[in-house]
């Protein structure tokens, strides 16, 4: 128990306590004749009249002084006589017992009931109550008689054991309802009525009634006789009170097991031998008295006005009682054995389960081993399970970036022998205004038409397998429908329960697991983009570094360039020399070289915005293909011009792109593929993505191929893995760009000596898309 319901349960029981400290208290004329006769100097000439003021009490002690065994007979005609010859000890309990059960029956609740026959469970038998407290009295009060060495007042005994269950008729006042509520439970579990008094209201009738004694301010010997007689004697603190205590738990025992009364405890009592050995006391004395006890029981229950039966009839009645706990006792032992039996098979049914439903078998896989062990332990009969896969696997957070986050449904249908029939995926029913306090299983129940059609049927059985509360979310979990009610009843509540825990625990762990898999799967997905990111964000610092760099190339070589180029152009007109002649060409030739890589590396920093148009791939695929053999020729083993061959699809529609900046990153990879030496041709195909409708472009050659430090950074500017001087490495870096701009990607893929891939994919590409109708030529 958490301490919050802790603290709740301690706050419920003072309330109750408090409110068994307002129940009326006892008569006046009890509570001064306690007093009176506790005094030492006890003043007769009090007692006789305060006794003489209540008519029906004096009636009573004058009716007690008429017993045979008094010898007296009709003599005895006043009250000062009857004091005297009765004696202090007698006459306090007589005037205690008389006022007491009339406070009861003056205050008694109206539920209650005067005779044990025929009254229907939860009923609080008063008649039977008091013959039981009665009983107890006189057996307390014999017991202390036969045992004087122990110092017990004989008519202290009987006030004590008068009063020894005092907290029952306190709880019945206050709460008349979940006492009933008690009994019933006491009577059907064959339970003690303090342990069940304590679990449904919160304290026993022993807390109760010490209490209540302290309210009537009762003296501390009785009080403790009725807390503590429902503890052991080895239990019970050291004192002068604990002997009276003991006896008054000795009797109560006597008195159940002759059946003499109603307590409303059903259990067995200790043997005698057992409790007079705690308490000091002699078995064989104890045992002696059960003869003479029901003698005392009758006559005792006459005079104090409750019914005028012999004892002959109190045997009778005790026999009625023995039978009928016996009855209850064998119905409690059958049932107790078919719990046994469907425990048996529960546990059976929950080990078999556990080994087979492992988390990583996934959420499907465990609901249909569920489907399985409720085949096995419900018999054959058809079920189907609906659960919500986003939610579950979400844990009831939905993805920002999700349009339609967690809005599908898993619907499973199983045969008798628990083997899937069929399987579906629905849209989660919407949740109407007038629904807004459905949760899943209700929903699923009135929406989903293969459970309504299972509902349909006779008998169906409801088994929330995994409640919203541990989903995390009011409109998400896992429930099945069964079609055999009968035997999901037949197994009982319980042991239906432990399966259900069971089942749940065993999903519960599939979807964590699964939604672990997928946090992972996200988490990697997450890395991916964020280094995505990163180096996006690199090359775009990269770039714009790039970009100042060139703007100052730029100025400050174009006009020498231009110088060297003019004049050396102009000298070539002049020189006769061939040598000489040759040289200037070569100046020319270099200065033109260094103004292309100036301006390559310009579209590489600042490339201009892309202008679309209606276009064909396999045009720009030509037109690269041109290009690319006369910028780079090569030639294989054989001698012959390494041929370029490309597979487009016939079908493939038009595509809306800038033609030549596409052309250009083309020819760019291209002439690197010539460049890579390929033993073979080198293959280039065109398709179209199924999953997203990228536009794929594939580039492959049988060449040199790239370690994984070219590949790496083959993207990077002036990164070349040919020969230094040979390339200034800025191919790839502006296909790569232009690529770009056209919103694809450009990845490569390479071994040494085992050739290249280079992949291009671009998205957005169709012409005749919304996107590409809405601006051909203005870069959008």
């Amino acid at each position: 128990m958490t301490a919050a319901a802790t603290m709740s349960a301690t706050r419920r029981a003072e309330l109750i306590l408090h409110e068994v400290e307002t129940l009326p208290t006892l008569p006046s004329v009890a509570m001064r004749l306690m007093r009176i006769t506790s005094a030492e100097d006890a003043d007769l000439k009090e007692i006789i009249r305060l006794i003489e003021a209540d008519p029906p009490l004096a009636a009573k002690v004058l009716s007690m002084c008429r017993r045979a065994e008094l010898g007296l007979g009709a003599r005895v005609t006043t009250v000062e006589r009857a004091v005297v010859l009765l004696g202090l000890e007698m006459l306090k309990s007589i005037v205690l017992g008389v006022q007491v059960m009339d406070w009861s029956s003056t205050h008694a609740e109206r539920g209650s009931q005067p005779g044990a026959a025929g009254t229907k469970p939860g009923t609080f038998d008063r008649e039977g109550f008091w013959r039981h407290c009665i009983s107890v009295a006189c057996g307390a009060e014999m017991i202390a008689a036969k045992h004087r060495e122990l110092e017990v007042q004989p008519g202290e005994a009987f006030v004590a054991g008068l009063l020894h269950d005092l907290g029952k008729v306190a709880l019945q006042m206050v709460l008349p309802q979940a006492y009933a509520q008690v009994i019933e439970m006491a009577d059907t579990r064959s339970a003690n009525i303090a342990d069940i008094e304590a679990q449904v209201i919160g304290l026993d009738h022993h807390t109760a009634g010490k209490r209540l004694a302290e309210r009537w301010q009762l003296p501390t010997v009785l009080t403790e006789a009725i807390w503590l007689h429902g503890q052991r004697c080895e239990a019970l603190p050291p004192g002068p009170n604990r002997k009276l205590v003991g006896i008054v738990r000795t009797a109560d025992a006597l008195c159940r097991r002759l059946h003499l009364g109603w307590s409303g405890n059903h259990t067995m009592p200790e043997s005698t031998a057992e409790l007079c050995r705690s308490a000091g006391l002699h078995p064989q004395r104890v045992d002696a008295l059960s003869a003479p006890l029901l003698e005392a029981v009758s006559e005792r229950c006459a005079d104090l006005g409750l019914g005028d039966a012999p004892s002959e009839q109190m045997v009778v009645d005790a026999l009625a009682s023995a039978n009928r706990q016996l009855s209850r006792l064998n119905t409690t032992i059958e049932r107790r054995t078919k719990d046994s039996a469907s425990r048996a098979k529960v546990l059976d049914g929950v080990s078999e389960f556990l080994s087979r439903a492992k988390p990583a078998l996934g959420v499907v896989e465990t609901v249909t081993e569920v489907a399985r062990s409720v085949s096995k332990m419900f018999g054959e009969g058809t079920s189907v399970v609906v659960y919500d896969t986003g939610r579950v696997a979400m844990n009831g957070r939905p993805s920002q970036n999700d349009e339609r986050p967690y809005s599908m449904w898993i619907v499973l249908e199983f045969d008798g022998s628990g083997n899937r029939l069929a399987s579906d995926v629905i849209d989660r029913p919407e949740v109407g205004a007038g629904d807004a306090t459905n949760r899943f299983a209700e929903v699923a129940l009135r929406t989903v038409e293969s459970v309504r059609s299972v509902l349909n049927r006779p008998g169906a059985a409801v088994l929330n397998l995994l409640p919203a509360s541990v989903i995390g979310h009011d409109e998400a979990g896992v429930v099945m429908v069964h079609d055999r009610e009968d035997a999901v009843r037949a197994l009982g509540r319980k042991q239906v329960g432990a399966l259900l825990t069971a089942w749940g625990s065993a999903l519960g762990a599939a979807i964590r697991e699964e939604a672990g898999s997928r946090l992972g799967e996200q988490l990697a997905e997450a890395n991916r983009v964020l280094a995505d990111m990163q180096r996006e964000l690199s090359e775009s610092q990269s770039m714009a570094r790039l970009a100042e760099l060139t703007a100052g190339a730029a100025h400050e070589f174009n006009n020498p360039l231009a110088v060297i180029s003019g004049r050396a152009q102009l000298m070539a007109g002049t020189v006769v020399d061939p040598k000489h002649k040759a040289a200037v060409a070569s100046i020319v030739q270099g200065a033109r070289q260094l103004s292309d890589l100036v301006q390559r590396l310009h579209v590489i920093a600042r490339p201009p915005v892309p202008t679309f148009d209606r276009t064909t791939v396999s045009d720009v695929l030509s037109e690269a293909v041109k290009r690319a053999v006369l910028r780079a020729p090569r030639k294989n083993a054989q001698g012959v011009p390494t041929e370029i061959r490309v597979s487009v699809p016939s079908n493939l529609p038009a595509a809306r792109l800038d033609r030549e900046q596409i052309t250009q990153a083309m020819t760019e990879v291209l002439a690197n593929a010539l460049e890579a030496d390929p033993r073979d041709f080198v293959d280039v195909r065109v398709q179209i993505d199924a999953l997203d409708d990228r536009l794929l472009v594939q580039v492959t050659d049988t060449g040199r191929g790239m370690s994984e430090h070219a590949v790496r950074h083959a993207l990077d500017p002036f990164f070349s893995h040919k020969t230094a001087g040979r390339q200034p490495g800025l191919g790839l870096t502006l296909a790569h760009r232009l690529i770009q701009l056209h919103g694809g990607t450009i990845r490569i893929e390479s071994e040494p000596e085992d050739g290249t891939i280079v992949s291009i994919a671009l998205k957005d590409w169709r012409w005749d898309t919304a996107a590409g109708t809405r601006g051909a030529n203005n870069g959008m």
